[in-house]
């Protein structure tokens, strides 16, 4: 997989964006989970209300890599509520594992966490 992308801070609305592309099929997942809880520093310490995570272009991710978004949710939950932002998944409806997937992992942070499909 490579690397997420920050697509950009935008302060004033207090949002985060970054994208994943490529297979998600993860020999390696410490970097993944490296780059997740970075995110979720800097979203801390930006004050973000936000965080978007297009995964369109994510063409396959398997337990593994689905795992350190878990992990990430997880470390989020530990947040106080009130000093807590949101994840914003964001889809592709034509990627068959994306339609299962990305709601199963929504479910590990219903309150936080959010779905949304771009058609294919």
């Amino acid at each position: 997989m490579n690397t997420a992308q920050p697509v950009g801070l935008a302060v004033a609305c207090q949002e985060m964006v970054f994208s994943l592309t490529g297979q998600g099929d993860v020999q390696d997942v410490t970097a993944l989970r490296k780059q997740l809880l970075d995110i979720h520093a800097s979203a801390l310490s930006q004050h973000a209300r936000v965080v978007r995570v297009n995964l369109a272009d994510v063409e396959f991710m398997n337990s593994t890599g689905l795992g350190a978004f878990v992990s990430w949710i997880a470390e989020l939950q530990k947040v106080a509520t009130a000093e807590r932002y949101k994840i914003e998944l964001h889809g592709s409806s034509g990627r068959r594992w994306q339609r299962s997937s990305l709601h199963s992992l929504a479910a590990f942070g219903p309150l936080d966490v959010s779905v949304h499909f771009r058609e294919a």
